[in-house]
């Protein structure tokens, strides 16, 4: 890879900043751990909560730490805190009875399939309010949207630079997109999400097609399982006419429990933008984005149980929207009045069994989406269009996983079938109607092994996949260690293959005058490595990735002479994407937390050998930083981030699109009383108002705010 001297020295600040944290005075604390009669207490726990020793057979310990507060633990005995720099030498623990409450476990086992080395796990704070699933995932590194950040707008993914529709997601074990499209992360209510897990490169041995990028793997919200109910409430105004209001109920009984939310919202999303002077010689600042309302109502429920070592759950997620689309400022005229309505409804069945060496899964799910599309009022009816489309998606999928001393293997085997219906209301013959099947099975063995102060993690899985009669292999192979010292030394590398399906509309679309699709269309497929090592210092983290991609077949459309001038896709384009990432974590007081990341890209076209252009609308470099300052109940976060140039052609013979940078900030205030609380914040976007452009002719909303109440109750 080729980089200008400017991304490194980002890398060198922030490996500075690391090396300074690092660098700050450690204690080193020797004693010893006794009963109150005097004996030594073996295997006793030392920490600060971030490191931590044991105590030997005659109760001394040597521990260095750099926090403020060390504590002493044993099962059966009192825990003790003292100060660091005034720990006692001889730590005396008082006897303290154990007596266990009755606990019942619902959903222990939430993985159908071994978590993979690079699995990366994103808890979803409850005292925030997302926009969306894309703003979740804004603050994990290499996780790139090229949207429109208003609510109600399209919201798709990318990750490490490759394609959208590269990127798989999955909803509670269940594939959303395997049929090669980007999936629109919109369409799902941030309220239902509980948490988020994010595998990068190649991982189509963990969910089959569409994993070239990498998975996002989304989990409902589940009970908390306190014993108690809840309900919360939500209410938002925003600019551009937003306004949304959200109810949920949980049950955590002992045996039952439910989580039920409903929302809605809707907004005009009329934004004023100015029209630059290389869209037009006449530059109107005045310019208002019309016919772009957003409305839309969710309710999704999770219900789980347990009868012994058999659990059972169900997930339902449903949604109906309708929103207008102005199309490019360029072409507003032709685009006038349009929109697009529809609904999705998608279910899910869970039966699972565990034991201590053997485990069974079964996911079961029948997904619906419907959508209507109307461009037939506007003022040039130039490309006039409506049709209804339909897609259902039903499947099954059985895993099956084995452990004994350090080894594990896991198998799965799944079964999908996808019917797509594409209705033209106004060129009947022009319509779509097709099925397709899919069937995968998958293998992994791992391996898991500690040696002296290294804890070893190694694994191979593959997997055999089919669709439109055809065969396609896939493999990874993963491994990570982990070093505990006083700097936790995390390192890994996985290297394996994926492949993506092309799509309905890639195959079979012939609804317009202006592209046809191709029915000829081959697979897409991919080989990638990465190599990560990590380092944890108390709170302080610093992690390095490599990434490399090699993509074939890749599908692009080209445009033809057939009767005039049509685009068509064809398997013409060969990719080769390379990334830099880093993450540096930092909290230098408990008020304080600093995160920034960076990621350095290059993303070449090298179907030709004569040239390489670089790949559209994929930044060199991007990175953010971001701050949450806390004060008892008080709140206030900053974030800066910065895009690159990007370019919007395919050959690079026009000029990209310029480098931006944006500046958001939000505080928030809570209250709590008894089983009562109430959280209010206020959130500013693009705080200095910055004018920028993501994709040509699509102008980009100027500062915007909104302001909320969120309440949350145990009853």
């Amino acid at each position: 890879m080729h980089y200008s001297g400017r991304p490194f020295r980002h890398l060198a600040v922030m490996w500075l900043l690391f090396s300074i944290a690092v660098a700050l005075p450690a204690i080193n604390i020797k004693g010893i751990v006794t009963d109150p009669e005097g004996k030594p207490l073996n295997d006793a726990v030392i920490n600060d909560q971030y490191h931590m020793t044991r105590s030997s057979s005659d109760g001394r310990f040597n521990f260095t730490t750099s926090e403020d507060s060390v504590f002493v633990s044993k099962l059966g005995y009192s825990k003790q805190g003292f100060a660091a720099r005034k720990i006692p030498g001889t730590i005396i623990l008082n006897i303290s009875p154990i007596e266990l409450a009755p606990i019942t476990v619902i959903e222990k086992y939430s993985t159908d399939f071994s978590a993979s080395a690079d699995m990366h796990t994103l808890r979803i704070n409850p005292e925030r309010s997302y926009s969306s699933t894309t703003e979740m995932l804004s603050s994990v590194s290499g996780v790139f949207s090229n949207d429109i950040p208003l609510k109600g707008e399209q919201q798709t993914i990318a990750l490490l630079g490759n394609l959208s529709r590269h990127t798989l997601i999955l909803l509670d074990g269940v594939p959303l997109n395997p049929q090669g499209e980007a999936f629109d992360l919109s369409r799902i209510n941030p309220e239902s999400i509980d948490k988020i897990e994010i595998i990068k490169n190649n991982a189509s041995v963990y969910g089959g097609a569409s994993a070239i990028g990498g998975i996002v793997h989304l989990h409902s919200k589940k009970s908390a399982q306190t014993g108690q109910n809840a309900f919360g409430y939500v209410s938002e105004y925003g600019s551009f006419g937003y306004h949304k209001r959200s109810l949920s109920m949980e049950n955590a009984g002992s045996d039952f429990h439910y989580v039920i939310n409903l929302a809605n919202y809707s907004t005009a999303n009329d934004f004023k933008y100015t029209m630059p002077q290389w869209w037009t010689a006449n530059a109107d600042s005045s310019l208002k984005r019309t016919n772009n309302a957003k409305e839309q109502i969710a309710f999704s429920a999770g219900m789980s149980t347990k009868i012994r070592e058999v659990q059972l759950s169900y997930n339902t997620d449903y949604d109906q929207f309708r929103r207008e689309l102005p199309g490019p400022v360029n072409f507003l005229q032709i685009y006038q009045h349009a929109f697009l309505s529809g609904m999705s409804l998608r279910n899910n069945l869970q039966l699972g069994w565990g034991g201590d060496r053997l485990r069974w899964k079964t996911i079961a799910w029948l997904n619906r989406d419907n959508t209507f599309y109307d461009n037939t009022r506007a003022e040039l009816p130039v490309f006039q269009s409506q049709y209804r489309q339909g897609m259902d998606t039903g499947g099954i999928r059985n895993t099956l996983s084995a452990t004994k001393s350090i080894w594990e293997i896991n198998l799965a085997q799944d079964y999908l079938r996808t019917s797509y219906e594409n209705r033209n209301l106004l060129h009947p013959l022009a319509s779509i109607s097709k099925t397709i099947d899919q069937q995968g099975l998958a293998a992994k063995l791992g391996a898991n092994w500690e040696f002296d102060a290294f804890a070893h993690q190694c694994s191979g899985a593959l997997r055999n996949d089919r669709a439109f009669g055809d065969q396609f292999y896939t493999w990874r192979a993963e491994y990570a260690v982990k070093y505990s010292g006083l700097i936790d030394v995390n390192a890994g590398a996985t290297w394996g293959t994926s492949f993506s399906l092309p799509s309905f509309y890639d195959l079979y679309w012939k609804g317009d005058a202006q592209a046809v699709g191709n029915p000829d269309l081959l697979p897409e497929k991919a080989q990638g490595q990465q190599l990560w090592t990590e380092l944890l210092y108390g709170r302080q983290r610093f992690k390095l990735a490599l990434h490399h991609n090699s993509i074939r077949d890749l599908i692009q459309w080209r445009q033809v002479y057939l009767f005039g001038t049509n685009w068509k896709p064809f398997n013409v384009g060969k990719a080769d994407i390379q990334n830099l990432e880093i993450e540096l974590d930092l909290q230098p007081q408990s008020w304080v937390k600093i995160a920034s990341t960076a990621v350095l890209t290059s993303a070449k076209d090298v179907s030709s050998a004569a040239a390489s252009p670089n790949l559209m609308y994929t930044p060199q470099l991007k990175w953010a930083v971001r701050g949450d300052f806390t004060a008892r109940n008080a709140g206030l976060w900053l974030r800066y981030s910065y895009t690159g140039k990007q370019w919007v052609t395919p050959d690079n013979l026009i000029a990209p699109l310029p480098e931006f940078a944006l500046t958001d900030a939000g505080i928030s205030y809570s209250f709590e009383r008894s089983k009562l609380k109430l959280v209010q914040y206020f959130d500013v976007y693009n705080v200095l108002n910055r004018r920028y452009q993501i994709y040509q002719y699509v102008p980009q909303p100027g500062v915007n705010w909104t302001l909320g109440i969120r309440l949350a109750a145990k009853i």
